[in-house]
């Protein structure tokens, strides 16, 4: 099929080429610039859900940790997250950011270890409510991984 069109498929890679040429160079200059930001965002959004005392899903981390009561690790981690949030907002303050992050996901596994049930219906593919919002923070790693990655260390 792709035979009878070789004019219009070379058309259109040559198109997609001048778009890459084109926009691949803005979306490296602004990408990580606007992961950082948005990130933060989540994170200072989430952050203030617990420290003004919305339910959340991540009320099932502070069940996991077993040696501080609810009252006191929940806006804990809100405080926390929005710490996060502020420091991914700021370029300076990148590492520390990173470092927040990466001590705060074991609770993030501690929570789907400890409290399966909670997490997941019938099976491991059948996430709940709250274990989709625990492994989509997972993922948030990977992000923080990437940003990371755009820290120079010579600096």
């Amino acid at each position: 099929m792709f035979q009878l069109f070789p004019g219009i498929i070379k058309k259109l890679k040559r198109k997609i080429s001048v778009f890459e040429d084109h926009n691949l160079p803005k979306f490296s200059q602004w990408g990580h610039f606007w992961e950082r930001v948005l990130l933060g965002i989540i994170f200072i959004w989430f952050g203030l859900l617990k420290v003004t005392g919305n339910p959340s899903a991540t009320s099932i981390i502070a069940k996991s940790v077993f040696w501080f009561e609810p009252h006191f690790i929940v806006p804990f981690l809100g405080y926390w997250e929005m710490t996060m949030g502020l420091t991914l907002l700021y370029s300076r303050f990148l590492r520390l950011a990173i470092l927040l992050l990466l001590v705060r996901i074991p609770g993030t596994f501690l929570a789907l270890y400890y409290h399966y049930n909670e997490c997941f219906s019938e099976s491991i593919f059948l996430p709940t409510t709250q274990g989709q919002y625990l492994i989509k923070e997972i993922s948030l790693v990977g992000v923080a991984l990437v940003i990371a990655g755009s820290i120079r260390f010579s600096k």
